[in-house]
């Protein structure tokens, strides 16, 4: 395919066309990634709804709106002593009879938020602890998301996977219009989870396939910039919104006419390279030819191309049993030999654990947004923004100093301005704009890092390992942002000023140890993308020794698999 893309054109009216619905569900998948910042918003003030008997109930308000009704207050509601050292028992209990009572129902501040899944479900005093269970379901359904659709996706095709992926998406924000109870949110979420960055990784998965190497970088900063945009706009539809609710039908409108947009062929294709590991030529050869066709080659040019790729001749191997068949064998040798070369399964665990690191700082800092000084519009917003910034610095640097050196630079980077966060979180929190000021940078930098971390993933592995490949990455960045909500929520379990620097810290010390260990793994840049395990072994991204042991390996597996 290198071949073809490089006689003819790296990117064309086809791959635009492709990468234009990338695009557009990368900006989809932060409206659902995101949503719990504010469907989970818990609002700052909040008491107990005054009882019946005090003729306030059904009419009860945070403020008061008459002085009888603050009589009433005053009456019921615990007072603050002068430290505020009994907040929880001001909110969370009522005064009956001269004894406080816990209480069950609540009203809440409602400058940011009409509703939210806090304020319907009553989930404060006693039960604060499961919005962060909740928003943990969310992240769950991602990590088990990517794994099954990185399975799929190298088994049943990048098509068919996304469309399901899509399906399944739509169907639990479908069912997420609903708030029955905790457990039937948490359930939605999951699978609200599930959907949403799974289709985003089968997607850019296509697009990496259908492009050449000069347009790797492009396609992988629009697919940023898809992201970046998506998440100002959500802190954008939730200033507009003002209820959980209604930003879920926000986001449910999008979703369904993607949903639409992927069954077209022309919008969502299959990818050559994977039909090729699978030996379904014939399929490969009308899509390639549609392609060439599509970027303004001749019928004649496109016909040669094709011939050449199909190694001169336009019969089929088997687009049934018989290729799937040795797609399994294709994938089960290369597993063998990737389990017989150490250099590649320690680079594969260093960008596994980078992956990891990274996830866990990015979302740790998203959902940390509403512990910055400031409107949590402004402040997510903002936070949302310098992607932008971040995916133009990768856009540049991708190919000027490499995937390997902008990786380390912008990780590190971002450690540093962690540091200069928790020190001046602890020492200057009146400075408010230099605590944003060093929060958005530390963000930026480490969405740099995210955002070449998946080009830089996805020319480590070979096509028919690929997706798999770059699932497993996100499944190991699914685990690291399972810890992003108990960061990001720190003050729930760390009271005081000591909570947020102890999240600081982990940040910091996270993003200094991925530009450490990213050292051991070697520069992608002007590489050509491995169709197969075999080709990486053979290429100079390893020493002749270890090409010489993985290929007697090899040899020795797949003597063992004709024995057999």
């Amino acid at each position: 395919m290198e071949r073809v893309f490089q006689q003819n054109s790296h990117f064309g009216r086809f791959q635009l066309k492709v990468t234009a619905v990338a695009v557009l569900i990368s900006l989809l998948a932060a409206f659902h990634i995101l949503a719990p910042i504010y469907v989970l918003y818990d609002p700052p003030q909040f008491r107990c709804r005054l009882p019946e008997d005090s003729g306030w109930h059904a009419n009860d308000s945070l403020l008061a709106q008459s002085s009888e009704h603050n009589a009433s207050i005053l009456q019921f509601q615990p007072e603050l002593d002068a430290n505020d050292t009994n907040l929880r028992q001001h909110r969370c209990f009522i005064r009956v009879n001269d004894s406080l009572q816990a209480c069950s129902d609540w009203v809440f501040d409602t400058e940011e938020f009409d509703s939210t899944l806090v304020t319907e479900l009553g989930l404060v005093c006693d039960n604060s602890h499961w919005a962060t269970v909740i928003s943990t379901c969310s992240f769950a359904g991602i990590l088990v998301g990517i794994v099954l659709s990185g399975l799929l996706a190298d088994w049943l095709g990048r098509r068919v996977t996304l469309i399901v992926t899509m399906w399944l998406l739509t169907g639990a924000q479908l069912a997420g219009l609903f708030a029955v109870s905790v457990a039937y949110t948490a359930a939605v979420r999951f699978f609200v989870g599930l959907g949403a960055l799974s289709s985003s990784t089968v997607v850019y998965v296509m697009i990496l396939e259908l492009v050449g190497s000069r347009a790797r970088h492009h396609v992988t900063a629009a697919f940023g910039y898809g992201w970046s945009v998506g998440t100002a706009i959500v802190a954008l539809v939730a200033y507009l919104t003002r209820s959980w609710r209604n930003y879920a039908i926000a986001s449910l409108v999008p979703t369904v006419a993607l949903l639409l947009l992927v069954h077209l062929p022309c919008m969502a294709p299959e990818t050559p390279r994977w039909l090729l590991s699978r030996g379904r030529k014939r399929a490969a050869g009308r899509i390639v030819r549609q392609m060439l066709l599509d970027n303004g080659r001749t019928g004649e040019q496109a016909s040669a191309a094709v011939k050449e790729l199909l190694g001169g001749s336009g019969a089929e191997e088997d687009d049934g049993k018989t290729a799937a068949s040795d797609g399994r064998h294709s994938m089960r040798r290369s597993l063998g030999l990737l389990a017989r070369s150490p250099r590649l399964l320690l680079r594969y665990g260093i960008i596994g654990i980078d992956w990891f690191l990274v996830a866990a700082i990015y979302y740790g800092i998203s959902m940390g947004a509403k512990n910055l000084p400031g409107s949590i519009f402004v402040t997510s917003c903002l936070i949302g923004i310098v992607d932008l910034p971040s995916y133009l610095i990768m856009h540049l640097a991708a190919d000027r100093l490499g995937r390997k050196t902008t990786f380390i630079g912008a990780i590190g980077g971002s450690g540093l301005a962690l540091v200069g966060l928790a020190i001046a979180n602890h020492l200057a929190k009146d400075l408010t704009w230099l605590v944003i000021a060093l929060s958005l940078l530390g963000k930026m930098l480490n969405s740099t890092a995210f955002a070449i971390i998946y080009i830089w993933t996805g020319e480590l592995y070979a096509t028919n390992m690929r997706s798999s490949g770059l699932s497993t990455s996100s499944m190991c960045a699914r685990f690291g942002t399972l810890f992003a909500p108990l960061l990001g929520n720190i003050r729930d379990f760390i009271p005081g000023e000591f909570g947020p620097l102890v999240s600081y810290a982990v940040f910091a010390g996270s993003s200094f140890l991925a530009a450490a260990i990213s050292f051991a793994v070697p520069e992608t840049r002007g590489v050509a993308i491995p169709d197969s395990v075999e080709d990486l072994i053979n290429t100079n991204r390893l020493e002749a020794v270890e090409a010489e042991e993985a290929g007697a390996a090899g040899a020795d597996l797949l003597a063992k698999e004709e024995k057999t």
